[in-house]
């Protein structure tokens, strides 16, 4: 297998989630009427720069990352997500409220409303059903003060969630907010069948530090986490109740690589198959691109992540 770096975290997920064949399956029978072979898709290996404190989405959890893990997307599921090509489409929801319709209301105050319909039986990793109260749940939790969380975007431009029925979230936002429906405008839900009893009895510390965030994490996304080890790796497993399909990708483990030898030494060795950005630096990444060049055993792809321009002065009494 090939062994490809990414430099940029969007390419990483666009080929991780969708670009890998099939997994374990069994084929159609031969002719003499015995099942065919058994493929079996070996485990994807995917390096993280340093271990992650929560699985949560960026701004969802809670405790500092260390590190660059970045690999949330694998896990969690919101209202919406962005395409390839950066436009908003349906996630959990299935379509994505339209302004000026009753789905995306403006009123004279300067506030909005905005409505969601959720997909039918949409589950947790846990098999436990996916209700429009556990979004009315987590702006609940996120919106608590004492937990730290409450001035983040977009919890702190909502005013309240509602749920009129299981698969009705209605978001009243008290200002007007252009990425009301983009990736996290749209929201993430949070387990309330797990979750309520902690943030009910737990004092703020105790429930920011609770099992669930890291080691027991249960959400909506693409894959499932499997197992932890501390300090080593998380397996995950493709999710059969995922709201878009079951992931193609069987099995994916995430290595933390913090040493920039170490993951090159990985990348060489076949053991790691994909690499998140800032693993290694840009003066490995030239040197993997000439030994690869001839033997094809890995690929790079570059990203820029950091923009630079220049401002010219064009008067004169300034110049």
């Amino acid at each position: 297998m090939k062994s490809r770096l990414i430099r940029g975290f969007m390419v990483v997920f666009a080929l991780l989630v969708v670009g890998c064949a099939p997994g374990t399956a069994s084929g159609p029978t031969s002719q003499s009427g015995a099942p065919a072979q058994t493929v079996t898709q070996p485990t994807i290996v995917f390096a993280a720069r340093g271990e992650p404190s929560t699985l949560a989405p960026q701004g969802f959890g809670f405790g500092a990352t260390t590190g660059n893990f970045r690999a949330g997307a694998m896990f969690n599921a919101g209202l919406s997500l962005k395409d390839e090509h950066d436009q908003p489409q349906p996630y959990l929801a299935e379509s994505l409220p339209q302004l000026n319709t009753g789905s995306w209301t403006v009123t004279p105050d300067g506030k909005m409303t905005t409505t969601f319909k959720l997909r039918p039986n949409l589950t947790w990793h846990d098999g436990q059903p996916l209700t429009a109260d556990d979004f009315v749940f987590a702006y609940q939790v996120y919106s608590k003060p004492d937990l730290g969380v409450s001035g983040t975007t977009p919890t702190k431009q909502i005013e309240g969630i509602r749920a009129p029925d299981p698969l009705t979230v209605v978001i009243n936002w008290r200002q007007l907010y252009a990425d009301a429906v983009v990736e996290n405008g749209g929201y993430y839900p949070m387990p309330r069948h797990i979750l309520e009893q902690a943030v009910s009895s737990q004092d703020p510390a105790a429930f920011q530090g609770h099992s669930f965030w890291l080691q027991d994490y249960v959400a909506a996304g693409p894959f499932k986490e499997t197992e932890y080890v501390p300090g080593d790796h998380i397996d995950t497993a493709a999710f059969a109740g995922y709201a878009l399909g079951r992931p193609k990708i069987d099995k994916i483990r995430i290595v933390f690589i913090s040493d920039p030898q170490a993951g090159v030494a990985q990348l060489l060795s076949g053991n790691v198959h994909f690499s998140d950005s800032f693993v290694i630096n840009p003066t490995d990444g030239i040197n993997l691109e000439q030994q690869w060049a001839d033997n094809k055993a890995g690929e790079i792809l570059w990203s820029p992540t950091d923009p630079r321009e220049a401002l010219v002065q064009w008067r004169p009494e300034y110049a």
